[in-house]
């Protein structure tokens, strides 16, 4: 009780005249988990349900309107185990036909399988647990192909319709002996009935085929993949499929780029922090085996949009390892009818890059890396983007190379808003400075969003950082939010100071950045104040879920006080 009132005080003590200050709630205290996974999903009804994966159980939460608890659970596993929270992934968790619905892998008996549980809305009971799809099991010797022989673990890719409960999934054997029996569609409704499946088949009879993304759209399923031979690029294709719920063929044509009028472009990139920008000559056409993208509809232009991030490069610097990755980024619009794309734009970032070398005084300023891909309701976009680099530490053991740690920068945070032909009408920036442990990949924030998640190991153990780190955007009537964890030192200072490198939650707080429409922001503590050194209140940012319906953020946070530490749920609600 001492703790939340201390809470509660400061943050009426702290209130920033510029900003309103968020209405906040916060949960009965509970300790502090350890590793594993941790995931908030607000309901329409009001009700929140907070899901803790651990090695040690899986606990499922229940809060009411009122944020009061309404039950805790500990799942067993019928079929798969909850414990082996290292063999899970999380293929999402969503509200489907008003209730929550959490989707997770794992293999049994050797046989990829896809889980679905379905918990009651009102009362947090599960029920429905059950396998729902199953791939063909792993034969002797797989686990060394997928080791060491470059070939692609079996999985599902899921992804649910923006507008509606309907939700498709890729099913994707890496050892299919027919090459066009490697990529699987099943569509589902909103009643989670399985409505229709067909095999991808093998667009022009390419050997193997790559996932790249997919979106939903009704009863209507688009699939974006890379399909090569073992000749290289020069024999591959990115490849636009579709499949509707009333046919049992997908309808494919391959992708023909052309970026801003050519079919040619130049990659200008520069290390955050160097004076040295490089510039690399890039054909597009076929070269898109190591791409990650994200597919949306578009439902004012009618559109189909890709957004992709293809790896060029890398360069490594000798004495640190610290290794800066060149890509190729590209948002493309696609006509859902032809499945041609109408038009690409490389998504430079100009804006961003700009902003950060007139406010944050960064003179070889660049964009990033894509993290996410938002449609408006003015059928405009924001892309989010964020500096990224790694260092990969690695020794040599049997005659192989082994990598003992990997770490990612995680700096600037740049918001973009493009139109409806992808030109840039708007850019900003924000300074911030993160040292994550584990390897966190573009689009890794949208991931997040539909609470896409898998075990990194780090010499065997989980990531230990990683759930603290990137930033989340939000979005209400009144104004645009950026927050992330920071130190108070960072906080205090200006934008033109270097920003000291937050390296672990414990010593850091939840921060909030107002962008205004000009793109200056105000900032303001959230939990606390800033010379409070023996306070502090952070997030799991991985955790977090936004409600657009009622404008509430809600997350996981930990309260420190000196060395003793607490866990909540704490909402805020953004009037």
């Amino acid at each position: 009780m001492r703790n939340t009132l201390f809470l509660l005080i400061a943050l009426l003590t702290c209130m920033s005249a510029a900003i309103a200050q968020p209405q906040v709630s916060l949960s009965e205290p509970f300790a502090e988990p350890e590793g594993g996974y941790n995931k908030v999903l607000q309901l329409k009804n009001g009700n929140t349900f907070y899901f803790q994966m651990t090695k040690e159980a899986f606990k499922v939460i229940a809060y009411d309107k009122a944020h009061k608890e309404i039950s805790a659970k500990e799942i067993e596993g019928n079929g798969w185990e909850p414990r082996k929270i290292n063999a899970t992934t999380v293929n999402g968790i969503y509200e489907l036909n008003g209730n929550p619905t959490v989707f997770v892998t794992q293999i049994v008996s050797k046989v990829p399988t896809l889980f679905r549980l379905i918990f009651n809305a009102t009362t947090g009971a599960l029920t429905e647990e059950k396998a729902i799809i199953a791939l063909p099991k792993y034969a002797s010797g797989s686990a060394w192909a997928m080791a060491y022989g470059d070939v692609d673990p079996s999985g599902f890719y899921l992804e649910k319709d923006a507008y509606s409960d309907a939700y498709s999934v890729v099913c994707f054997d890496g050892f299919a002996k027919e090459s066009g029996n490697r990529l699987k569609l099943v569509q589902f409704n909103g009643q989670n009935e399985e409505i229709n499946s067909a095999y991808y088949g093998s667009p022009g009879d390419f050997k193997f085929t790559n996932y790249i993304a997919m979106c939903v759209n009704g009863t209507e399923t688009y699939l974006c993949t890379y399909g090569y031979n073992a000749g290289g690029a020069a024999d591959a294709r990115m490849i636009i499929g579709r499949l509707k719920s009333t046919e049992k063929e997908f309808a494919v044509a391959f992708a023909d780029f052309n970026v801003n009028g050519k079919d040619r472009v130049t990659i200008s990139r520069s290390t955050p922090g160097s004076d040295v920008t490089k510039r690399l000559y890039y054909n597009v056409g076929n070269d898109f085996r190591e791409t990650k993208g994200m597919m949306a509809y578009n439902p004012g232009t009618k559109m189909v949009q890709l957004m992709t991030v293809s790896f060029q490069s890398a360069e490594k610097k000798f004495f640190s390892n610290k290794a800066t990755i060149a890509h190729l980024q590209l948002m493309s619009y696609i006509d859902p009818v032809s499945l041609k794309i109408t038009s690409s734009v490389e998504l430079e970032g100009g804006k961003i890059a700009a902003y950060a070398k007139t406010k944050l005084v960064q003179p070889q300023a660049t964009a990033g890396m894509p993290q996410n891909m938002i449609i408006n309701k003015d059928n405009s976009t924001t892309v989010l983007f964020e500096e990224m680099s790694y260092r990969i530490k690695t020794r040599t053991q049997n005659f192989r190379t082994v990598k003992v740690s990997e770490e990612t920068f995680l700096e600037n945070a740049g918001i973009l808003d493009i139109d409806e032909k992808g030109m840039e009408v708007s850019g900003s920036a924000i300074k911030k400075n993160q040292l994550s442990d584990g390897l966190v990949t573009s689009m890794e924030q949208g991931e997040k969003t539909k609470a896409q998640w898998k075990f990194q190991p780090i010499n065997l153990m989980q990531a230990r950082t990683n759930h603290f780190f990137s930033y989340d955007y939000i979005v209400t009537g009144k104004g645009k939010y950026v927050l992330f964890n920071d130190y108070a030192e960072n906080f205090l200072s200006d934008e033109k100071t270097e920003k000291k490198q937050v390296k672990g939650g414990s010593e850091s707080n939840l921060v909030c950045y107002q962008i205004g429409s000009d793109g200056t922001y105000k900032k303001q503590y959230l939990f606390g104040q800033a010379n409070d050194e023996k306070n502090r209140v952070f997030s799991h940012v991985q955790s977090s879920n936004f409600s657009a319906e009622n404008n509430t953020y809600a997350t996981l946070v930990v309260e420190r006080n000196g060395r003793k530490k607490q866990s909540r749920i704490a909402w805020l609600n953004f009037q």
